[in-house]
């Protein structure tokens, strides 16, 4: 025999899934964002250092 959930256990379900949802994003947000400023704050090396490199090898 199945069981029939009653209006209360069908929204703390449905409470439980959207949260899991929201969490899930903000943590991708959060790993994005930490990937695209890591990105951006590595340091672009001029032809000046390039040579500076070049000469220590």
């Amino acid at each position: 025999m199945k069981s029939i959930r009653t209006e209360w256990q069908v929204r703390c379900a449905f409470n439980s899934f959207c949260k899991q949802v929201l969490k899930h994003e903000a943590v991708d947000a959060y790993n994005q964002r930490r990937k695209n400023t890591r990105h951006k704050n590595q340091p672009f090396l001029t032809l000046h250092h390039k040579k500076k490199i070049s000469f220590l090898r």
